[in-house]
């Protein structure tokens, strides 16, 4: 009977945390930093060449050979679908000149890795790109 109540409890928590967890997982970047960046100073290195691609939903930055290297929506999910994983998104500045999130991951309930995404607009042409407290200048593409 105990064993019965306990599997009903964790199916209903399932079932309740789905909904929110989708809400949580989803990024909703301005309209001026939609697009494709890429990194000035390595235009001509493709090896190290970076680029950000920004949709309505989701970030996505992206090395020299095409590969991408992060994408913070599907790695949230991924987090979320892991055994005793979890992950949040918090938004936290969304003004016409600075856009800014954190991604929290969890394993076990405690905080594994937090990192702190922040886009600085400087013209309709050029943002900075800030990775916890690295920086790096890029140019609009597209």
């Amino acid at each position: 009977m105990k064993k019965c109540i306990l599997f009903l409890t964790v199916c209903l928590l399932i079932s309740c945390s789905t909904d929110s967890v989708s809400t949580e997982l989803s990024l909703s970047p301005p309209e001026w930093l939609q697009g494709s960046w890429e990194d000035e100073r390595s235009q001509n290195d493709s090896f190290t060449q970076i680029q950000i691609e920004v949709s309505s939903k989701n970030v996505k930055i992206i090395s020299g050979g095409g590969i991408v290297v992060l994408d913070i929506v599907g790695m949230a999910r991924n987090a979320n679908d892991a055994p005793n994983g979890s992950a949040s998104i918090d938004e936290e500045i969304k003004t016409g000149e600075t856009y800014e999130f954190n991604v929290t991951v969890n394993l076990d309930n405690a905080e594994i890795q937090r990192t702190a995404y922040r886009f600085e607009k400087i013209d309709s042409e050029r943002i900075t790109f800030y990775q916890n407290n690295v920086s790096l200048e890029l140019n609009k593409t597209n």
